[in-house]
């Protein structure tokens, strides 16, 4: 499972069940909702929490349509991290 520190952790995976940090999230109650009405036009990923003080992210998604790399690669792009991850990276 994809790690990005400080970016996007998999904090918890279990079939069909992801937790994860987003640090982008954490005190961002605008970028919040918007990131929420996004999630929720994708029919395979049901919102369980979105936590702003913490910064965690629970999904539960149907793992027959979807593996959880791609679940990750969803929200890295509905939230713009390419660049984070980028440098992350250093690329």
């Amino acid at each position: 499972m994809p790690n990005f520190k400080r970016v996007l952790e998999v904090r918890h995976y279990f079939p069909g069940r992801l937790r994860l940090y987003v640090l982008l999230l954490k005190n961002n109650l605008e970028l919040t909702e918007l990131f929420k009405n996004q999630l929720k036009k994708i029919d395979s990923i049901e919102i369980k929490n979105i936590n702003t003080t913490t910064g965690t992210v629970l999904l539960n998604f149907k793992e027959k349509d979807m593996k959880p790399v791609l679940v990750i690669g969803i929200i890295i792009k509905l939230l713009g991290l390419e660049e984070k991850i980028g440098k992350k990276m250093n690329l």
